[in-house]
């Protein structure tokens, strides 16, 4: 998503504003780049949404700037399709729409190296709960 020198491409940033109306964006208070942070498969995979925009929006305050963070990560992998999943011990990150060759590819890539963080992330999320991080 950022190109090189970590600055954001101004036609994604267009584009991603694009996909949110102004009136949904003012309405859920977001600043000039919370935007990003929206779950953009909201739409069509409504179920996760709220938790997708939790952790979205927490991971993008950790490393949303950074060429290869974790918040880039995961917007990528949520824009193909992958889902959470709260069960009775925590929330799981799952493949959703993603083969499994797919998965395993992106999953080795992008966040291994990042594994401590994702999972200390879930673990916060399914604790506080999504509505509390998205008000904190």
């Amino acid at each position: 998503m950022p190109e090189s020198g970590g600055t954001r491409d101004p036609q994604l940033i267009v584009h991603r504003r694009e996909l949110i109306p102004g009136s949904r964006a003012a309405s859920i208070g977001l600043s000039e780049d919370a935007y990003l942070c929206v779950d953009p498969r909201a739409s069509d995979l409504s179920t996760d949404s709220h938790l997708w925009t939790a952790l979205l929006r927490r991971t993008y305050e950790i490393d949303g700037a950074a060429s290869d963070g974790l918040f880039g990560a995961l917007l990528g992998l949520r824009s193909l399709g992958a889902r959470l999943e709260e069960s009775l011990v925590g929330v799981h990150l799952r493949r959703g729409e993603l083969t499994k060759t797919e998965y395993a590819d992106l999953r080795a890539r992008y966040l291994l190296s990042r594994a401590s963080l994702l999972e200390r992330l879930l673990i916060e999320l399914a604790d506080v709960g999504a509505a509390d991080l998205l008000s904190a």
